[in-house]
């Protein structure tokens, strides 16, 4: 019978410590994902703020192009032309970087500890 409880003894001291070792990479591994999870938002928070003055510089772009349409409707169509490709160009980028925006809004909202 002694010897039964000194086999059950060494056999719990090597599972408790098995498994605060196990506990110990549990808690890294989880350390290293909380880390990570905190590079992602500083990376997403920061590009969202790239793109809102990228934005607003575009927007500003857009405006003197639409004021340079207003002034020279007597230049010609080519002219016109090249101003309205170069503006729709510019709604084109602007509305891709809202839209990447957004995607890191959400991103950050899911990312953002509660």
């Amino acid at each position: 019978y002694s010897e039964c409880l000194v086999e059950l003894e060494s056999s719990s001291t090597d599972t408790s410590s098995s498994s605060s070792t196990g506990h110990q990479s549990n808690y890294k591994e989880d350390k290293k994902q909380r880390m990570q999870k905190m590079n992602d938002l500083k990376k997403g928070k920061r590009e969202m703020q790239k793109i809102e003055k990228d934005i607003e510089k575009l927007k500003g772009q857009v405006s003197v192009l639409e004021k340079q349409i207003e002034d020279s409707a007597d230049e010609g169509w080519t002219f016109l032309a090249e101003l309205t490709d170069k503006m729709n160009g510019m709604n084109e980028e602007i509305d891709e970087k809202e839209m990447r925006w957004l995607e890191l809004a959400e991103m950050i909202e899911s990312l953002e500890p509660e």
